[in-house]
């Protein structure tokens, strides 16, 4: 699933997308409903911002009661790619693991090293994937820290599998970005997730 305020992106995203997955985009309500859909499934959205969570939500809600036991969920943003060996893996883990596996998670090529312990900070949405079946009512906070705390949310309920490998990338399509720092010494405390404040107080005291 793709929340997406950038449709430029999506051609080249669609090259990366496997046949075997249905690709659904929804479109930010900033974007317009004048848009070509390239994807299996599009929705065009009156939600806006907020990292694309109240579009993520959007998704759940909309495929709550259509959700399989098999279904899968990955969500991969408008400036980011498939790994090209993440699907072969990924299929064959399934394949033939304990089917009761609900969550796996990976690393991230230059981002989040792979983690057994998924939290605010170690880890993003091209990380992992989860059967959305068996986490009915959790949904992304408004927050820019929610796929980490969405992750751990789900990742406490979760019979787990850790893939030892790099099956992701961090913002491809967007190669100047960097990953946002903060100085926690000039921010105000109010205006902080108190999840994030308290890892970025754990960082600091291990630096």
């Amino acid at each position: 699933m793709t929340p997406c305020s950038r449709p430029e992106n999506l051609s080249k995203i669609k090259e990366t997308v496997p046949n075997q997955c249905t690709w659904v985009v929804l479109y930010d309500q900033s974007v317009g409903n004048d848009v070509e859909c390239i994807s299996d499934v599009c929705f065009y959205s009156e939600n806006t911002g907020h990292y694309g969570n109240p579009l993520r939500n959007e998704f759940l809600n909309l495929f709550s009661d259509k959700f399989t036991d098999d279904d899968w969920v990955y969500i991969l943003d408008d400036d980011n790619i498939i790994h090209p060996e993440w699907y072969s893996i990924i299929s064959n883990l399934i394949d033939n693991e304990d089917q009761n596996i609900n969550f796996i998670n990976w690393g991230q090529v230059g981002g989040v090293a792979t983690t057994k312990s998924p939290k605010v900070g170690n880890i993003d949405t091209t990380s992992y994937m989860y059967k959305p079946k068996a986490f009915r009512e959790v949904r992304y906070e408004m927050d820019y820290t929610s796929d980490g705390i969405f992750t751990e949310t789900i990742f406490e309920l979760s019979n787990p599998k850790t893939i030892m490998k790099e099956l992701a990338y961090y913002n491809f399509l967007n190669p100047n970005s960097k990953k946002p720092s903060i100085d926690i010494d000039r921010i105000k405390i109010d205006d902080i997730h108190p999840t994030l404040l308290q890892f970025l107080y754990q960082q600091k005291q291990n630096t």
